[in-house]
């Protein structure tokens, strides 16, 4: 009965509709979910839908059912309550590190276990502690560890007080855990490093040199697990199972056995997840004569996870991992050559379809990558994955692994100095992204025509570049006032990219300013300011000096920091005057050499845009009624709005229209006073501080200034 309904499914009209034409549900899928993120691709979505509607009304229909399905499963998971109580009573899932996710009632929920309880998946726990209040991003386009967890369906976080285990039951987390502690009992060091990257994708271990490396190189995506391990894994247990004679239904039952344990113990990576059902699907098409193409089956197992997991789409290894699988099926026809060719050829394309989604990560290419992986695939592909997965077995071998290891690391850090092209953009916004895929799919569809397909590379082309010089097309100027955790950071960049401004770069915690200046498609820094000797205010200058083209380092005379030491370094004092790009900058301070570091601080008084700024860095009451005579529209509040600044006459005096106040968020220091608020407020100041409002950009012209702040 089972088999004459699914024969009569098999070849019903419907189901031929659909074969060879699931990518063209994918892609309506796609653009419905880009369509969460932003309102743009509706329009899209909109026209897409029409050009479906006329090319088959069932699979409208069938895109129609889909469209409706993910979106109530989309918004059942984000709009669900928050987890805020301040304990929680449930089962272990997984541990890493202080760590602990535990699911209890219709919740997951982060545990941070800072007592060390040693909890082991499958543990009963009650925890007793503090709910943690998570933070959105505070920089724009910063990494928003929020929205990280909420999309990873953790619904609240917990500091632990006090952990009780009353139970215990079986999960499959203990696989992992066994796995983990094996791999740490029997290897260390470098060694340790590779095997858990390349067996179970954890990179944690891997040395920042050498990482920093891989991601220069264009690399990274071979320590990231992937089909690629799948193909080797399974192409030898198929050479195990035809030496030993085993039947080839047997031999897929112990394929698929094998694949659950991988997932188990990879936790369910996306891209191990993709590749395993791939292979699954692959083998009951060929078995059950399905009739499926390799682009359908890719496409049924996309359909499948977004359905499931809508989430899906914000993991960036479940996008990379079909967007490259997409690409390499969609280009077989040419990729064609010898083994070194294709693999070349994958490469590019590969590079060619992830640009924009690595350079909303990177914000870098090396235009060497694709040559660069040839020599590393081929080294990972038939020499150190092999061993790695040997070595699992035979741990006595380690030291002869980390010799091979060693090399392998010496060459990528190698080709990341020496052998590297990098281009720096900044992030591609929602309107670039859909132009550059148009502009492929366009590209694809015409491939055949040579006229029209070189206009349509040719206009790719100049798309790129005007992105790559995008800044020089800004009819406006910016003043970034950075939300950081300790410390200030101001950025000033001109219109039309006639000069980029630094002044402070906070404590370097995260590398947030020079991340934030990549993702602005900076590359060149006219004027890098540090006020004064403290570590809040030039803890990431090292990292900016060696990452970014400095013309100018501009530091206080009284300053005794090793910056001082360097050729292109400008000291200043009172009277002192210097251009950054178009901007003419007083130096008002400091007259002499005080004992206090913070009243050594530069303070700058300069006209930009229509609006004359102070920026008053860390001086206290001792010194500010210098500045008092000064006509004033915007005043940076000095020393983040402490009450050894900012006293009642100097306000008074001042009167500015807007004070900001960069607090920083550490607790202990408790910034900004109260009594500060109190005085701005006494004197009808507009106020904007990063503790509350986040980070702080003011958009300028000659004519007039807009201040908007991110919260």
């Amino acid at each position: 009965m089972l088999k004459i309904l699914f024969l009569k499914i098999r070849y019903s009209k419907y189901y031929l509709k659909l074969t060879n034409n699931f990518f063209l549900i994918v892609i309506g899928v796609v653009l419905l979910v880009l369509s969460f993120s932003s309102p743009l691709y509706l329009c899209f979505l909109t026209a897409y839908l029409v050009y479906v509607f006329k090319k088959d009304k069932f699979l409208l229909i069938f895109l129609i059912v889909l469209v409706i399905l993910i979106t109530f499963v989309y918004f059942k998971l984000e709009y669900r309550d928050a987890y805020l109580d301040d304990n929680v009573t449930g089962e272990v899932i997984s541990v890493k590190d202080t760590q602990a996710v535990i699911k209890t009632k219709g919740a997951k929920v982060l545990v941070f276990d800072y007592n060390n309880y040693n909890l082991a998946p499958g543990d009963i726990v009650e925890v007793e502690g503090e709910s943690v209040k998570l933070d959105g991003a505070r920089v724009k386009g910063a990494f928003d560890y929020k929205e990280y967890l909420w999309h990873k369906q953790i619904d609240g976080a917990i500091a632990a007080e006090k952990i009780k285990v009353v139970g215990s039951k079986f999960n499959p987390g203990v696989i992992r855990n066994s796995v983990n502690k094996y791999f740490e009992r029997n290897y260390t060091d470098l060694s340790l490093a590779f095997i858990k990257a390349l067996i179970l994708g954890d990179s944690n271990y891997l040395e920042e040199d050498f990482s920093a490396s891989l991601i220069n190189n264009g690399t990274i995506h071979l320590f990231a697990i992937s089909g690629l391990h799948i193909t080797l894994f399974i192409g030898l247990l198929l050479k195990l199972f035809d030496f030993f004679n085993i039947k080839e239904s047997t031999a897929n039952i112990l394929i698929f056995i094998f694949l659950g344990f991988y997932l188990i113990i990879t936790n369910f990576s996306p891209s191990i997840l993709r590749a395993s059902m791939m292979y699954i699907l692959s083998v009951i098409n060929k078995n059950k004569n399905l009739g499926l193409s390799s682009l359908d089956i890719a496409s049924v197992v996309f359909l499948l996870l977004v359905v499931y997991n809508p989430f899906y789409i914000y993991n960036i290894g479940f996008v990379l991992s079909f967007l490259v699988s997409f690409i390499i099926i969609i280009g077989n026809s040419v990729i064609t050559g010898g083994n070194i060719i294709q693999i070349f050829l994958i490469s590019l394309y590969a590079q060619i379809a992830t640009f924009p989604i690595v350079i909303n990560l990177n914000n870098e290419i090396n235009l060497l990558a694709p040559i660069i992986n040839i020599v590393f695939l081929l080294l990972i592909e038939t020499i150190i994955l092999p061993v790695s997965i040997m070595l699992v077995f035979l741990p006595l071998f380690q030291g002869l692994y980390y010799y091979l290891v060693s090399v392998f690391s010496y060459l990528s850090i190698f080709c990341a100095d020496y052998l590297s092209i990098m281009l720096r953009f900044r992030s591609f916004s929602h309107l670039d992204i859909i132009i550059y895929y148009l502009g492929i799919i366009l590209f694809l569809s015409f491939y055949n025509n040579k006229h029209i397909r070189r206009i349509i590379l040719s206009s790719l082309f100049c798309f790129t570049l005007f992105l790559y010089n995008y800044n020089y097309f800004i009819p406006y100027g910016r003043v970034h006032f950075l939300d950081l955790y300790n410390g200030e950071a101001i950025i000033i960049i001109e219109e039309h990219r006639r000069g980029v401004t630094v002044i402070d770069t906070g404590d370097g915690s995260y590398e947030e300013v020079s991340s934030f200046l990549k993702r602005n498609g900076i590359r060149k820094i006219d004027s890098l300011i540090i006020t004064h000797n403290h570590y809040d205010h030039n803890g990431e200058a090292a990292v900016i000096i060696n990452q970014f083209n400095v013309n100018n380092i501009i530091i206080s005379a009284y300053d005794n920091s090793r910056l001082g030491n360097l050729a292109n370094t400008t000291l200043v004092k009172k009277g002192s005057k210097f251009k950054s790009g178009n901007i003419l900058f007083n130096v008002m301070h400091p007259d002499k050499n005080y004992r206090d570091e913070n009243d050594n601080s530069i303070v700058l008084y300069a006209t930009i845009g229509d609006m004359k700024y102070l920026f008053l860095g860390d001086v206290t009451k001792n010194v500010e009624m210098k500045f008092a005579h000064l006509d004033v529209d915007i005043v940076k509040i000095a020393h983040h709005g402490s009450d050894t600044s900012s006293s009642s006459e100097f306000i008074s005096a001042l009167d500015p229209h807007i004070a900001i106040i960069q607090s920083g968020r550490v607790e202990r220091f408790g910034f900004p006073r109260q009594n500060v608020i109190d005085i701005l407020n006494k004197y009808n100041i507009k106020i904007y501080r990063t503790d509350l409002n986040y980070s702080i950009k003011i958009r300028y012209n000659k004519k007039r200034s807009i201040v908007k702040a991110l919260k």
